[in-house]
């Protein structure tokens, strides 16, 4: 039991040692580890019959359709597809599902309680890790905040961890590595703590103007983007009464002065009155 609980307090040290080390890339886009799993992962479904046909199609349409307009002229395609042909793709399908069903048999005569929690760990991993860089696309990621000691870490992890014995484990030399980085720090002065702390607030106050800079770029995007359309709505409007003009001008016998203010709104001056 002391054995084990003493593992189980070296493998947490090393655990936040290396996320202090690593504070100032794991906090950035290029940092961000994908999750991996060390066991064989279960079979993956097959793809559908649609999924197929779209796959085997959707590079003959024209380069110069945007996504959205592809996967309506695929889904187009598909529905109008007759059903002979679509019985090629469904059969596929099926003996893909039939070869699925038997490898998931298999797989699962070899699965045990303790596969289950770390598959499931694993897959919560993976949901965080795709939250994380599907806000780091759209702007909405806010790194963490610097501390003094992280920035200190950040600093001497990699020449500490080097010194260490080369026949001692990596957890080994994480738990030494991380013991040395904490009684370096408590036996620095205050000035060298300050000098750290000040480049903590240096980077922290980097971060939240980069942050601020993509915010306000953000929103001249969209004021720009309601500017040009309603431009847009405007232009379409004068070209409208432009035409429903030249309309009335050319039709012979009508009255343009009234066509005119009907185009552009202009309520009569009677009804107005009354």
């Amino acid at each position: 039991r002391m054995a084990l609980s003493r593992c189980r307090r070296l493998c947490r040290c090393a655990f936040f040692t290396v996320l202090q080390a690593r504070s100032l890339s794991v906090c950035g886009v290029k940092g961000t580890k994908r999750p991996s799993f060390d066991r064989p992962l279960p079979p993956k479904s097959p793809p559908t019959a649609y999924l197929r046909f779209v796959k085997e199609n959707l590079h003959k349409l024209p380069s110069e359709l945007a996504p959205k307009e592809k996967i309506k002229t695929i889904a187009v395609q598909w529905k109008s597809l007759a059903e002979e042909d679509k019985a090629r793709y469904v059969s596929e399908y099926e003996a893909a599902k039939e070869e699925y069903k038997k490898d998931l048999d298999e797989f699962l005569q070899n699965v045990d309680e303790e596969y289950v929690k770390a598959y499931e760990k694993f897959k919560k991993k993976k949901q965080y890790y795709k939250g994380i860089m599907q806000s780091k696309r759209k702007g909405e990621y806010v790194k963490r905040k610097m501390s003094a000691y992280l920035v200190f870490t950040s600093e001497n992890f990699k020449e500490i961890y080097a010194n260490q014995p080369e026949d001692s484990d990596s957890i080994q030399k994480l738990a030494n590595t991380s013991k040395e980085l904490g009684a370096r720090w408590k036996a620095m002065d205050q000035a060298d703590k300050e000098a750290f702390q000040e480049k903590a607030e240096k980077i922290n106050e980097e971060r939240n103007n980069t942050q601020v800079d993509a915010k306000l770029n953000e929103a001249l995007k969209k004021s720009k983007n309601a500017a040009a359309k309603k431009e847009k709505v405007e232009t379409e409007a004068t070209m409208k009464v432009n035409d429903e003009t030249k309309a009335v001008e050319t039709k012979p016998g009508g009255d343009s002065g009234e066509a005119v203010a009907k185009a552009a709104n202009i309520p009569d001056k009677d009804a107005s009155a009354n």
